[in-house]
């Protein structure tokens, strides 16, 4: 199956259904589905064949889209080319690909040699009146759709991983809140796999998808009233921020049936904070790159279980094992190992460098989770990230989940740096809304943390991180260590 063979079912079903919406205008699933043949149709004239590589470099939402559909239609395997990235950086990764063609408005390589051609129209308008064309979807399950960049947190340059059509309609399929009513709303970059995930899903559901290019958080309230949006999907760094505007004791969005949150460790404090400020319909999704999502908790389970991620969705199975391999019970924790349809192929260039990451079909995550007894998962963060103090096992997330308690903390980081005497010694970062004396949350820390508690606490105007929000610890030990000097 084409990831678009989804599309072309539900503008059959349903034609004059809403399938993308932005303040004052709207693509039905009839419009979306011709428009996708007419661009493919129009890209395929060019010269874009099956199996070539596209870079995708646009800022129009609708463009983004409608180009990234086109060339899956086409058979062509695409990748997201940021122009917030130095240029440097886009030029390299051209490179590194050997792009056959990049689709661009502008931008790192209009003066270059490399072969680029124009975005489709950018406003609704244009896909209104447009003739019906037949352009067939090319190739089949193992076709290859997407490249896929992981976060980059852990390696100098992203991993780069082949995401065929087959796991990609895989990783669609719908959840416990995917309904055909829902307007959904995701705030996550389209640069990322996960913005893409959502509007596939969407199409799955035959939902309608709310573009984002137009909101701020300033005006988003309103809008999620104006466009009845009863589902946002979000990255922790905008829930921190919608957060921000919220008044107190007033609900941002009481109206809305789920706000998932996900891509990174969510403090409990933080989690407690959105359902007071934002919905207490709260969900908190935990995936990867190179799988998808992989689990999902809910309201209920959130309020009982600090930490967790929630049940396995479907498709997925999952593992934690010791530093030997064997299997862990349930309240130990260890090493998390995925299994799932939605996993990427293998990775590319440099070939094989990171195929142990892929062995027997278990995705090594390097990630430190546990099991409850119900078979739901709690994240305890990167194993590269766990810090080993005197012999104690220390998880930054229980530091971090500490300094958010103290009412001062607005962001915080915990790490580890190298002690020749006790291994590594747990430091952490602060931004702070007060003036506060550092000593003070030293005492609090170990008040909650004894032994565990950092060695140390640095104030900071800003955490590194990179696009995803993640914070960069190579980048934060030599802030650190700098500030320290001066």
């Amino acid at each position: 199956m084409n990831i678009t063979d989804l599309l072309s079912a539900k503008a059959r079903v349903q034609p004059d259904a809403p399938a993308i919406i932005s303040p004052g205008a709207s693509l039905s699933y009839y419009e979306f589905d011709r428009a996708v043949s007419w661009v493919a149709q129009g890209y395929r004239k060019k010269g874009v064949e099956p199996g070539d590589a596209v870079g995708i470099q646009l800022s129009n939402q609708l463009q983004k889209i409608i180009a990234s559909m086109a060339f899956a239609r086409l058979g062509a395997v695409q990748i997201p080319i940021s122009k917030s990235d130095p240029l440097q950086v886009q030029i390299g990764l051209q490179k590194r690909l050997g792009l056959d063609v990049v689709v661009s408005d502008g931008g790192a390589f209009t003066n270059t040699e490399i072969s680029t051609i124009s975005g489709p129209p950018e406003d609704f308008a244009d896909y209104k009146d447009i003739e019906p064309v037949v352009e067939e979807s090319l190739g089949n399950n193992q076709t290859m759709y997407l490249i896929v960049a992981t976060s980059g947190t852990t390696s100098p340059e992203p991993k780069l991983g082949l995401l065929s059509h087959e796991a990609a309609v895989n990783r669609s399929r719908l959840l416990s809140y995917d309904k055909p009513d829902n307007r959904f709303l995701s705030l996550v970059d389209f640069e990322f796999i996960g913005a893409r995930q959502n509007y596939i899903r969407c199409i799955n559901s035959g939902a309608a998808f709310i573009l984002n290019e137009l909101l701020t958080p300033d005006n988003l309230a309103d809008a999620v009233l104006e466009l009845n949006i009863n589902y946002i999907a979000c990255a922790r760094v905008h829930a921190d921020s919608l957060v921000q505007i919220s008044t107190e004791g007033v609900c941002l969005f009481p109206q809305i049936n789920a706000l998932r949150v996900s891509s990174t460790i969510i403090p409990d404090v933080s989690r407690r904070e959105y359902m007071e400020k934002l919905t207490p319909n709260l969900y908190v999704g935990f995936g990867i790159s190179e799988t998808g999502m992989v689990s999902l908790a809910g309201p209920e389970s959130i309020r009982n279980t600090p930490g967790i991620v929630g049940s396995l969705t479907p498709g997925n199975s999952a593992k934690i094992v010791d530093d030997a391999g064997a299997p862990l019970p349930p309240g130990e924790i260890g090493e998390l190992f995925i299994k799932s349809e939605g996993t990427i192929t293998n990775y590319i260039d440099p070939a094989g460098s990171h195929s142990e990451d892929l062995r027997n079909n278990w995705f090594d995550t390097g990630d430190l989770a546990e099991f409850t007894d119900s078979n739901a998962l709690i994240h305890h963060g990167r194993k590269d990230d766990l810090i080993i103090f005197d012999g104690i096992n220390i998880y930054p997330a229980q530091i971090e989940n500490v300094l958010y308690r103290h009412p001062a903390v607005v962001e915080a980081a915990a790490f580890s740096i190298p002690s020749v005497s006790r291994g590594e010694e747990p430091h952490a970062a602060v931004i702070l809304n007060e003036d506060l004396p550092m000593f003070e949350l030293m005492r609090h820390c170990r008040s909650w943390l004894g032994v565990r508690a950092p060695v140390h606490i640095e104030r900071v105007s800003k955490l590194p991180k990179n696009a995803a929000g993640k914070v960069i610890n190579s980048e934060l030990r030599l802030l650190v260590a700098s500030a320290r000097k001066n």
